[in-house]
């Protein structure tokens, strides 16, 4: 059964089911974790408060973070009770992992420019796939993506401000203009950051030279 409907009969048999207007919006959000490769894993977290995309490569190099919150969608139904065995559980959740192309595609299933396409997203629990209906023009189209087993969770990082000696905000772009203009021939990066001029800095080197 796909999630053709939000009645309360259809919200009862998952998890958690979420109605948005305008695929788009969700596909332009989560694509900002996709870098081209057709097998990379995103791992899900949905809670009452929304879902969160996780992107860490096996590498554990570093990771990449979106989050949707529920209000972002015209409806978002979460029910899963919190789990009495996990002392270390805060507060309920449900987590998957699936193929993040295979999402954006089946996002993107009637063309990436279209803005009246609206999608359900659905999942009924571990061992399923994750259920997505997309409807344009009276036209609707079901997708089922199989979930992959993860072996752990992502990494956690705590970004609040507590215990932070420095915290740095600044537009991407600023920030891909200046690793653009670095040699990458190079074997090291080092970020260098003070609280006296230059304030931010970036470096790299080799054995051989360096530049700034």
């Amino acid at each position: 059964m796909t999630p053709s409907s939000l009645d309360s009969q259809s919200v009862v048999q998952f998890v958690f089911l979420a109605k948005s207007d305008n695929a788009k919006v969700i596909s332009r959000i989560v694509s900002t974790l996709y870098n081209t490769d057709k097998n990379e894993v995103v791992h899900i977290t949905v809670t009452e408060a929304g879902m969160k995309f996780t992107v860490e490569p096996k590498t554990q190099l570093f990771q990449g973070n979106t989050f949707l919150p529920a209000d972002l969608f015209q409806e978002f139904h979460f029910k899963k009770q919190r789990d009495p065995d996990d002392v270390k559980e805060e507060k309920p959740r449900e987590e998957l992992c699936i193929p993040l192309f295979v999402f954006l595609y089946c996002l993107k299933i009637y063309g990436d420019q279209s803005t009246s396409t609206g999608v359900q997203i659905a999942y009924r629990g571990h061992g399923t796939p994750l259920l997505l209906l997309l409807e344009e023009n009276d036209v609707t189209t079901d997708c089922g993506i199989r979930t992959v087993d993860f072996v752990k969770r992502p990494l956690k990082f705590d970004a609040s401000r507590k215990n932070k000696v420095v915290r740095i905000v600044m537009q991407s772009e600023n920030l891909k203009e200046a690793l653009n203009e670095l040699d990458w021939n190079n074997d090291y990066l080092t970020w260098h950051i003070s609280s006296d001029p230059p304030l931010f800095r970036l470096r790299v080197f080799s054995v051989f030279y360096s530049r700034n």
